[in-house]
């Protein structure tokens, strides 16, 4: 079982030099350096490229990623989590009707209809149930896209659970495709 793997990332004065980024489908992973003018957008700790991929950054660096971007002219946004509403059930706390009906609201509003959140869920429990609470890591506010495609490569669960390097690709892809939905938050 392995534990952790960390990217590290570097702030230049037009780009970001990332080193030992995880996610082998990522250009994160295939370039060391991520050109200012390549993104599109910055939300929270994640760099949003023109292309169709998403950077993800440890929370660490929010503060420092929202300066570059600022300095760079790149837009700072605030939108939608969709992984992260599909895995809340998964969180160490108590998940209620009503919980569960606001995400149905927004994952719907992004063209997730209920059942699909459902199928998701279905399709994820196992493994993000063995991730967050067999683990130990006893997560409770927060379980995101990182999380669960950490858990796909082996990372807090058995080796049971770890795909082969097709089909992390595809759940790769999937998944940015979903969070890819995502409005701005308080956007009409």
């Amino acid at each position: 079982m392995i534990r952790n793997r960390m990217a590290e990332f570097t702030f230049e004065r037009e780009a970001v030099e990332v080193r030992k980024y995880p996610y082998k489908p990522s250009i994160a992973y295939l370039k060391n350096i991520l050109h200012a003018r390549d993104v599109q957008e910055v939300d929270g700790d994640s760099i949003w490229l023109k292309d169709r991929d998403i950077v993800y950054l440890p929370y660490k660096h929010k503060d420092t990623l929202a300066q570059w971007a600022k300095d760079n002219a790149i837009p700072v946004r605030r939108r939608y989590d969709l992984v992260a509403l599909i895995l809340q059930p998964f969180l160490d706390t108590e998940f209620t009707a009503k919980d569960m009906q606001h995400s149905y609201r927004i994952l719907r509003l992004h063209g997730i209809p209920p059942e699909a959140c459902d199928a998701y869920r279905a399709r994820f429990q196992d493994i993000m149930w063995e991730y967050n609470i067999t683990s130990m890591l006893w997560e409770w506010c927060y379980l995101g896209i990182t999380d669960l495609l950490d858990a796909h490569l082996g990372i807090l669960v058995s080796d049971k659970y770890r795909v082969s390097e097709d089909r992390f690709e595809k759940l790769y892809w999937e998944l940015i495709a979903i969070q890819r939905r995502a409005s701005i938050v308080g956007a009409p």
